[in-house]
């Protein structure tokens, strides 16, 4: 006998059968549809197909290296607008500089008058102001040049072969005679290498801008003997701190320092064994160290002056001022292929003599002297041309690299799409069969069970 219970339950328990699962497979559908519309995100994917995190992070990985290449190809494509922008500031100077170089050897003539030399002049004076705008030009708030990288190279001699003149001396301070000797050197940065010998009590170096009460660099009272000189190398500019290398000197050639017990006790040094008892720190820049201290810049000046304090009657100093090395500017991320660009610079077209006076052709002297100092600039165009061919084609081949890379990447994350969207698509397809199929055979088992039903009943 057929139990009306047990049909009952039979009936509930396929009824509760086919609706559990067909709604297992309505949630594996919506899962793979949301994963469908995800499909342009591959870590989006990842995290809600549940892999590990390992796919997530692979995923990740992928579009965080593509995000850099872009950027570092948008460093790129800037970069080459910038060399074009010195490309033709370069162009611009070379003309410029012709012209004045035709200028001075007109008014070098002697056979020239003072009122045809002074409209020569004139039109000199025009195109230098013309020169030195190209060469204060920037792009982008970057400086398209830098004079420090002109084929010009400047140096000033501020002190050579310097003594003591009570004649000459500046002033007295603190009780004791002092000596002043400014020069404006152009830039606001530089190195300055200073020899010094004191042959007195004591001595006191010092170098400033604007401020005496504020030196760059300062010896404070400083003894050593008459025999060897000391070398101070002071580094100063905006951009970074104050340093000084200490550098011994045997003048004599002997082999032996005089002035090595002295100087390793002002700079408050043990011996370390050898003749010099410096050498393995000749090259370490310090900002204060003993009795030596230094001070910031100021980027407002470019005038230096050293001064000499002095409590005996003789000293002899040698001092000398020259650019800071110049250092590659980097282009691209740091992570990719970055390149490193020479800098380019115009000279400051001034002579080179001590203190850069400005050229000019309003005497025959002056012409001449700008006559050697244009075809110094004009020599150096090739140099700053084949420097920046070099960079252009470095940033070019970096670029075209970095964008091979770029398209790999994209390639495997495109890829990465494409298969997970057919596989979503498969699931999607497959899900609403299953659930028509179970539809059917929940309508089917409902009517069995119904029929039978009401057979018994």
């Amino acid at each position: 006998m057929v139990r009306i219970g047990d049909s009952m339950a039979g009936l509930f328990s396929s009824v509760q059968f086919l609706t559990t699962h067909m709604g297992n497979e309505s949630l594996r559908s919506a899962n793979s549809i949301k994963q469908v519309a995800a499909s342009g995100d591959p870590v989006k994917q990842a995290s809600m197909q549940g892999q590990g995190a390992g796919d997530v992070s692979f995923a990740s990985n992928l579009l965080n290296r593509s995000a850099s290449k872009r950027s570092s190809i948008n460093a790129f494509q800037n970069a080459v607008t910038y060399m074009q922008s010195q490309a033709d500031g370069i162009r611009q100077a070379e003309k410029i500089y012709q012209r004045m170089l035709d200028l001075a050897s007109l008014a070098v003539d002697p056979m020239v008058n003072d009122n045809d030399r002074a409209m020569l002049s004139q039109e000199f004076e025009t195109l230098r102001t013309m020169a030195v705008e190209i060469n204060s030009q920037t792009i982008g708030g970057a400086d398209l040049f830098d004079m420090r990288a002109a084929t010009t190279q400047y140096q000033v001699d501020f002190l050579q072969g310097t003594t003591q003149d009570p004649a000459t001396k500046s002033g007295t301070i603190n009780g004791n005679d002092y000596w002043d000797i400014t020069k404006d050197v152009i830039y606001n940065s530089g190195k300055l290498t200073i020899d010094h010998r004191p042959m007195s009590a004591w001595d006191r170096v010092m170098v400033f801008q604007n401020d005496p009460a504020k030196p760059l660099f300062d010896t404070g009272q400083w003894t050593t003997s008459s025999t060897d000189f000391d070398r101070f190398v002071i580094k100063y500019g905006p951009d970074r701190d104050t340093t000084f290398q200490f550098v011994p000197q045997d003048t004599n050639g002997n082999n032996v320092y005089a002035n090595k017990n002295r100087y390793l006790a002002h700079l408050g040094l043990a011996d370390d064994g050898t003749p010099s008892g410096w050498d393995t720190r000749t090259e370490t820049e310090f900002k204060n160290l003993g009795l030596i201290t230094t001070n910031s810049s100021d980027s407002t000046t470019s005038e230096l002056t050293v001064r000499i304090e002095a409590t005996g009657t003789v000293f002899d100093v040698e001092a000398k001022w020259e650019p800071l090395e110049m250092e590659d500017a980097f282009v691209g991320r740091s992570q990719d292929l970055q390149v490193g660009l020479n800098p380019l610079g115009l000279g400051a077209l001034r002579t080179q003599d001590s203190g850069f006076p400005e050229i000019a052709i309003d005497s025959r002297q002056n012409a001449q002297s700008a006559i050697d100092s244009i075809r110094n600039e004009i020599n150096g165009f090739a140099q700053q041309l084949g420097n920046l061919s070099s960079n252009m084609n470095r940033v070019e081949n970096s670029m075209d690299a970095t964008q091979q890379q770029l398209s790999t990447h994209e390639q495997a994350l495109s890829g990465v799409v494409r298969e997970d969207l057919a596989l979503q698509m498969l699931k999607v397809t497959k899900a609403r069969i299953a659930r028509s199929q179970n539809a059917a055979m929940l309508s089917q088992a409902i009517n069995l069970n119904y029929d039978i039903a009401n057979m018994i009943l």
